[in-house]
Formats: C-alpha cells, sequence, structure tokens
C-alpha cells in the first residue's frame, strides 16, 4: 500500500493559551416546586425570595493569557509572545426556574447575564497578526477545501 509519511514541521508555530486558575458555582433551588409556588403567588415578594428561585452560575477564570511561540527543530518551545496580557474575568448568570409560575410577572426577569471584564488589552504587531492569521486558517483550510496558507520563512523571523 502506498501511504503517506509525514514529516514534521519546524519550526512549528502555535498560539498558546494559558490560565491560572477557573472557579465555577452552580446552584439551583432546594425544594423548588414548593418554593415557586409559593413565592410566586406573593403580590410583593423580597429580593430575597426571588434570589432563591433562579439558577445561578458563577464562572471565575484568574489569568487567562494568550500568545506565540515556535517548536523549534529540537521540539523545545521558544518563549511566549504575549498577545493577550494576563487577565482576569469573571461571568455571572441566573435564570429563573419553572418559567411558567412567572409568565404574568413582567417585572421578574427570566434571566441575566453579567460580564465583569476589568483589564482586556490586545496587542500585536503586523507580522504576529499575519502569523496568528496563517495559524487559524491552518486550522479551518480542509473545512474550507481551499489551500493552505505557506509560512514564509522571513515572516518566523520577524516574529521571532
Amino acid at each position: 500500500p502506498n501511504v503517506p509519511v509525514f514529516q514534521p514541521v519546524r519550526p512549528l508555530p502555535s498560539v498558546h493559551f494559558h490560565v491560572e486558575r477557573i472557579h465555577v458555582e452552580h446552584s439551583v433551588p432546594m425544594y423548588a416546586p414548593e418554593l415557586i409556588s409559593t413565592v410566586s403567588s406573593l403580590s410583593q415578594p423580597s429580593d430575597n425570595l426571588l434570589h432563591h428561585c433562579y439558577a445561578h452560575l458563577y464562572l471565575k477564570v484568574f489569568g487567562f493569557q494568550a500568545g506565540l511561540t515556535c517548536q523549534d527543530s529540537t521540539g523545545e518551545f521558544l518563549p511566549l509572545i504575549p498577545i493577550i496580557p494576563s487577565f482576569s474575568t469573571a461571568l455571572y448568570g441566573k435564570l429563573i426556574q419553572m418559567p411558567s409560575y412567572w409568565s404574568k410577572r413582567s417585572s421578574v426577569p427570566t434571566t441575566e447575564w453579567i460580564l465583569e471584564l476589568p483589564h482586556f488589552t490586545v496587542q500585536a504587531t503586523r507580522a504576529q497578526t499575519l502569523l496568528l492569521q496563517a495559524i487559524c486558517h491552518s486550522w479551518s483550510h480542509s473545512v474550507y477545501n481551499s489551500t493552505p496558507t505557506s509560512l514564509s520563512e522571513n515572516l518566523l523571523n520577524e516574529v521571532y
């Protein structure tokens, strides 16, 4: 059989993602049917009671960063060139449980999402942007049936 032999591409540029820590919390109402039928029947339920009628999701990401690196001919990775410097973010969401009980209450939101992104930066040179584009294209070229973008040695030298 005629089996193709693939030679490793070196240097091999890549996008590197790093996260220090991820924290996820998810909570749902305890005894939801009893709680929600009671709270939804009140004319003016307190915010505290309403809070317990939602499912809650907290997602916190600490120290996320992304950058370019390159695997050299020995298989070692070169130091990371940061494109997105380290930052932290948080996402909070809530979803009302048993929404049919709340259909006549327009003042009670069915969902709410809050994204906290206090500091976010993207910094890239033209050469780094072209290299990122070539890497992204290499991930998707087979899906779109186009020819892969070739990486020039000059571009790699300009980035690294």
